[in-house]
Parts: C-alpha cells; structure tokens; sequence
C-alpha cells in the first residue's frame, strides 16, 4: 500500500516528530509519496519562514527521497469536494483504520466524536476547509488532535477528554470553557499550537489549566480574544512568534513566558500577574484602543506584596508605540515609580507613564 503524505505530516517529519518518524519508520520510501500541491504548499512555506535555504535544504531531502504525484485535474475536482464537505457527528462518523489526518470543510453537532480509527490509532482531524463558522456542542474523545484550518470560526461549547491538543492554522478557535480543549495535560507540555495568524476567543469568561504550554510559531502571531470577558492563561507560552490581544475584555498572564515575537495590545486589556509573564528584550506595543495593566499584588521588586498595597499600578499609552523592555524585573520596579519618571523603561519616541 502507498501513503499519500499531505503538507502537515511533511512538515512534522522535517521538524523530526518522534510520532511521524516512528510511523515511518515501518514504511519504505517506495511505500510513501507526495502530490505536487503538497510540494507547491512546502515551498511556499519555504518563502515566509526566516532561515529560507536551511528549510529548502530539508525539503529538497524529503523530496529527493519519496516519490512525488501529478496532482491532475480529476484529482484536483475530488480533493476539493471533500475538503468542502462539512460533518455533523449526529449523523454519525467514524474512520477507517490508517486514516491519519482527515478533512472535513466544517463540524457542527452534539453527539460524541472520539478521535482514532476503528483500530484504535489515534486520528488528526483538520477542520475549516469551507471557510464558513460551525459549531460543535459535542464531546471529544480519543487520543488525536484537532486542527483548525480555513478562516472561518470553530466553536466548541461543549467538553472534551481528547489528548492530541489543538493546532490553529489558521482561523478562529472559540471556546466556551477550558474543558472545550480536551485533557489537561498529566505535566506541563505544548497543547496549543498556533502554526499561522490565528486567534482564540473565549466565549465566557474561563481560565486555561497551567498545564496547557502554548507554542507560536516563528512569523505567526497568536491573538487571544477574550471577547468582552476575562481570559487567564496560566501556562507558559513559547516559541519564536508574537501575541496580541483584541476584541474588548481582559487577558491576564499568570505564566512564565517565553516567546520572543513582542506583545501588542490592539484592544481591551493585558494583564500580567508574574514577573517574567513579557519575556525580556521584547517589544510591547499598546494601541489607543488599548490598556496595560501590571497587577498590584507585586512589589516594586517583582515579589509578592501585601494586600494592603496601594493603588493598582498601570501603564496607559493613548498613542500607538512600542516600549523595549530591558527585562522585566527593571520592568517590575519601573512601572511602580513611573509616576516619578524614574523607570528603566526605555521608549522611543519618550511616552508619558502614568498611574490610572
């Protein structure tokens, strides 16, 4: 039997995913192929990543090793039929043993999806290729993962015991609790991916388990949209790309973070409750429509205070600008007295700090 391989899977290989690599490891190269879409879509990727030749480098391995398919015009009218097709699960849907990743235009229904095939391996179910907003009220089971695909909205308002996380790319993910994302993982480990511009919206207000680290890849930026409400994140955030915030409504950081893309503010407002929730040496960029809040349960030093701490403190930008944070404990100390104008914040051009 030979497997077609689409994009994703390709990708994961190059990135040497022990899940990818050990399935594929039981197969031989003749066993594996790719169609000329899935190279078309690998090169593209190739032009948008920051290190283009070592990523061309990989492709041109992968390519030189499997065997690669015309993608011909019956093919291409099939493809796009399938990938149209939107699934409601009170119909019934069940996969097929080998079935890996499928693809549905849309999901919407109540009833229980569980994500592995008839054999029990575990299944990636991408949704989204219609572009048009579902909603799924059901619960998710199983060991695969969900991948939001297209530029429409998935909601998911019912709950979910499923293990493989949730990658957006791209699109909107809408959530109307933290059991909509399946199983909080046992230890802290990636749940979320954002591979592309996407967003997550909360449709209540609801805080993610600290177990669930989120990864933003490099020129992706992760929008968290609390939509009117709070949303807290207590895990932590890594990877290469940038967060923002819009939609009205409060994020609150409680993590460590890590990500290195720099933070904007595009509307409502950010909130940080620990010292190194803005990774240093990043940018934070706050619009008019936005506020910056640092939570007054910290000192001027970045550890715990008394409740009986004065006022809130916070930093209201009303223009458009970026602050260079030269790390965040100077951060911490500096947005305490930044009413005295006595920071270690530097901006260019010079902002106004002000208490709220």
């Amino acid at each position: 039997m030979r497997y077609l391989l689409d994009t994703n899977t390709c990708i994961a290989i190059m990135r040497k995913d022990a899940v990818h690599l050990a399935r594929l490891s039981a197969l031989s190269p003749g066993d594996c192929a790719i169609s000329t879409v899935t190279s078309y879509e690998l090169y593209t990727g190739i032009e948008k990543c920051s290190n283009p030749a070592q990523e061309a480098a990989k492709v041109g391995t992968l390519l030189q090793t499997v065997h690669t398919i015309p993608f011909d015009s019956p093919a291409a009218r099939e493809a796009a039929r399938v990938r149209a097709v939107s699934i409601n699960t009170d119909n019934g849907l069940e996969f097929s043993p080998g079935i890996g990743t499928f693809n549905v235009g849309g999901l919407s229904g109540s009833n229980a999806l569980t994500l592995n095939d008839t054999a029990g391996s575990p299944v990636t179910l991408a949704i989204g290729g219609n572009n048009q907003d579902t909603t799924y009220s059901g619960a998710i089971g199983g060991s695969g993962g969900l991948v939001k695909a297209g530029n429409g909205t998935l909601n998911l308002t019912g709950s979910g015991s499923w293990t493989g996380g949730l990658v957006v790319d791209p699109g909107i993910v809408a959530i109307g609790s933290d059991a909509a994302l399946g199983a909080v993982p046992a230890s802290p480990s990636t749940n979320i991916t954002f591979t592309a511009n996407g967003t997550l919206r909360a449709l209540n207000s609801l805080t993610l388990a600290a177990n669930r680290n989120i990864s933003i890849a490099a020129g992706s930026t992760a929008t968290f949209d609390p939509y009117g409400n709070t949303l807290s994140i207590g895990g932590a955030i890594g990877g290469s790309g940038a967060l923002a915030v819009t939609g009205g409504g409060t994020l609150v950081l409680t993590g460590s973070n890590s990500y290195s893309g720099g933070t904007s503010v595009e509307c409502g407002v950010l909130e940080i409750t620990d010292a190194s929730a803005l990774p240093g040496g990043t940018s934070l960029t706050v619009d008019s429509g936005g506020t910056f809040v640092f939570d007054p349960s910290y000192g001027e030093d970045g550890s715990p205070a008394a409740s009986t701490m004065l006022a809130p403190a916070a930093i209201a930008v009303p223009e458009p600008s970026t602050l260079v944070l030269l790390g965040v404990a100077a951060l911490v100390a500096a947005f305490k007295i930044a009413g005295r104008r006595n920071g270690k914040v530097r901006s260019t051009p010079p902002l106004p700090l002000r208490d709220r």
